[in-house]
């Protein structure tokens, strides 16, 4: 089975030129992302080395990726966090750092890009001291985060070898296995989720929903359907086709749910019109 890893960053920080950097020697375009009527915009190559096989997913945008955690984040082994070192870490680094630790994954690695335009060691020493403390506020083990300097830009034109080996070396450490973390379950009723909400064109609902909703949340793992009452939080009033919110859910039988490992569906007339992660039980 191929390891998938996604790049995640600041958009114009590199991430699509370093995935053109990656994939550039021997790259096959891997099938579309879009699953279930679910449309993503990203592009999926595959590479290899002599460890392993990657399928590399690269999104046009953080809304995209936003997207494919939630409803496809278990068949992810590890992100790659690409960050500028002309700019360092931004609040999109953060939103997208926040996201990928509440979707359970744990193997993060770190290319520091763009450091051919910085001649200080020491501007890029507190770069990466930066971006460490940000990794260890989420709860990544940032201490042993494997960090990159280099140049995607060289690295896709052929001039910098050395990056793409070096990262690639970082990603072949990584164990094999979907980073989602084990947690104890205990048979709750109600828990707070990260939700997405299917567009229109997607099968999504046409119209809005409002509280006191009571939709069907269907729970794959264990095998049952069950009535749940919706109360939203943060200011938000309506779940509209296409959002990302944050919902608290009451459910109308018990059920063992845990953090990041309890993933469900919400269900209207049969059809599958959102999906969310637990991240909170209680």
């Amino acid at each position: 089975m191929a390891f998938r890893v996604c790049t995640i960053g600041q958009l114009g920080h590199g991430k699509t030129t370093l995935k053109t950097a990656l994939a550039q020697s021997q790259s096959n375009t891997a099938a579309p992302l879009d699953k279930d009527g679910i449309v993503y915009d990203a592009t999926r190559v595959q590479y290899q080395t002599p460890t392993r096989q990657y399928d590399h997913v690269d999104f046009a945008g953080p809304s995209d990726a936003t997207k494919y955690f939630i409803t496809q984040g278990s068949a992810l082994n590890a992100v790659i966090l690409v960050v500028s070192a002309t700019e360092g870490p931004t609040q999109q680094v953060r939103d997208q750092l926040l996201l990928a630790k509440q979707v359970g994954l744990t193997s993060i690695a770190l290319l520091l890009n763009k450091t051919d335009l910085i001649d200080d060691d020491g501007v890029l020493d507190l770069v990466e001291a930066d971006v460490r403390e940000l990794v260890i506020e989420y709860d990544f083990v940032g201490a042993d985060m494997p960090v990159v300097r280099g140049s995607a830009l060289k690295a896709a034109q052929g001039t910098d070898k050395s990056t793409v080996a070096a990262l690639l070396q970082s990603l072949d450490a990584f164990p094999q296995h979907n980073n989602e973390q084990v947690t104890s379950a205990n048979v709750s009723f109600k828990f707070e989720a990260l939700v997405y909400l299917r567009t229109t064109a997607e099968g999504g609902r046409r119209t809005p929903f409002y509280q006191g909703y009571i939709p069907r949340l269907k729970f794959p793992v264990a095998g049952k359907t069950i009535l749940g009452k919706i109360e939203f939080t943060g200011g938000v009033t309506s779940g509209n086709p296409g959002a990302v919110i944050t919902l608290k859910i009451t459910l109308y039988e018990g059920l063992n749910l845990s953090p990041i490992t309890t993933r469900f569906s919400i269900e209207e007339g049969g059809i599958d019109i959102g999906h969310g992660v637990v991240t909170r039980v209680g």
